[in-house]
């Protein structure tokens, strides 16, 4: 990250205006859209029951009680495929059983 942090570590003292300007933040350091969507699915998928005598990093239950695994997102083709619904983690045929909603 550049701006006034990269200044203080050299030590180099600066006057009081440039001072009280913020720090430009490089394009770069923020969070893509992409990043946020990652997280959510992660916090998400942390919320899901595990599924016993799986690894929980890799498998765990949706609210129906179906087997959903970590790889499969988005794959409905996929024995274990789930996607996202608003706050929850579905196995595909969950979802379809709802009618999508």
């Amino acid at each position: 990250m550049g701006g006034l942090s990269s200044l203080a570590r050299l030590g180099r003292r600066l006057p009081a205006r440039e001072a009280a300007r913020p720090a430009a933040v490089h394009p770069l350091d923020v969070p893509s859209a992409s990043d946020f969507s990652a997280l959510r699915r992660a916090l998400i998928w942390e919320n899901c029951p595990a599924l016993p005598g799986r690894d929980p990093a890799l498998w765990r239950l949706d609210s129906a009680g179906r087997a959903i695994h970590l790889p499969a997102y988005g794959r409905s083709d996929a024995e274990y495929g789930w996607l996202l619904h608003g706050t929850e983690a579905l196995h595909w045929a969950t979802l379809a059983e709802h009618g999508g909603h």
